[in-house]
């Protein structure tokens, strides 16, 4: 099992401003953009209080579907 990694306040702010104003792009592409876990997100998203809609009316699975 690794160690958990820090993730410093500017990245903080950056992710939750790429899940605020990108709800086309996927959680797990903005991981996979920072270099953090899918699990770092949601929970920076939960502490942040941003929600987005889940399933078939979110923007990010549209987009998904479309490929």
């Amino acid at each position: 099992m690794s160690a958990k990694k820090w993730i410093s306040p500017e990245l903080r702010s950056a992710i939750a401003d790429a899940i605020s104003s990108r709800p086309d792009v996927s959680y797990q592409s903005i991981a996979e953009h920072f270099g953090v876990s899918f699990w770092a997100i949601c929970n920076i998203a939960k502490q942040g209080n941003i929600q987005r809609r889940r399933g078939w009316a979110s923007k990010a699975f549209r987009s998904r579907s479309a490929l």
